[in-house]
């Protein structure tokens, strides 16, 4: 103590009691039990997510194309569309990348990017969260499944639809992409979309494996039915 100063058992008691509040509040924090909004004065981000709904497409995908589509537009990471970003999102690395090295091109942004992680990081205001590698592949029957031989021709009816079956069903049975007949996988196939993402250095290629040049190949055929193929 000081010479000419008095601290009363009082004063010290309250004095510690705000330290050890402070301590463990901060502690919680870096933890994850509080996550804090910088921008916002440390206010836990459960109540922003709550106050503030964001979507891919009126907002996230503006987002992307002004801070990372100078980089971010070719084979490496590529952010351009809602299926590679919703990939990165679902693993934890966009929001490590806004809140570490790219927070300098993130800026201000950076919280509504992780608000809409938060929130499901959902495409659109129509649509709900979707389950990307979540429970199991939906079973397909069928004596058209697994008949492809090499050097038959490849069809929808004997090998694309228990390739999809296989690698894509698990996320895209329902209402989001749906590839679950011909008719919805026509429509990709049709306005490129397929061979986009499943082509070597495309964002779905590690699923699809190398099945993707069974499909691709299939794609360039003209995309056959085949029989027996809903």
């Amino acid at each position: 103590m000081r010479r000419g100063t008095t601290e009363t058992p009082a004063a010290v008691l309250v004095g510690s009691f705000l330290f050890v509040a402070v301590f463990c509040f901060v502690m919680d924090a870096r933890s994850g039990a509080v996550p804090l909004d910088q921008s916002s004065g440390g206010m836990p981000r459960v109540a922003q997510v709550a106050a503030m709904k964001v979507y891919y497409s009126d907002t996230v995908k503006k987002i992307i194309m002004a801070d990372c589509g100078r980089c971010h537009c070719g084979a490496v990471r590529n952010l351009m569309d809602y299926d590679s970003l919703k990939s990165y999102a679902d693993s934890g690395v966009l929001a490590i990348m806004v809140q570490g090295p790219m927070a300098v091109f993130a800026g201000n942004d950076a919280e509504t990017i992780l608000n809409w992680i938060d929130g499901g990081a959902l495409e659109q205001p129509t649509l709900s969260p979707v389950a990307f590698g979540k429970g199991p592949a939906p079973k397909e029957t069928g004596k058209s499944l697994m008949a492809w031989k090499p050097g038959d021709r490849i069809t929808y009816g004997n090998s694309i639809k228990s390739v999809l079956a296989e690698h894509c069903l698990r996320c895209h049975s329902g209402p989001f992409r749906n590839l679950t007949t011909y008719k919805s996988v026509k429509v990709y196939v049709d306005n490129g979309l397929l061979t986009t993402l499943v082509q070597r250095g495309g964002p779905m290629n590690r699923f699809a494996g190398a099945e993707g040049s069974k499909i691709i190949g299939w794609v360039n055929d003209g995309a056959p039915r085949g029989p027996a193929s809903p």
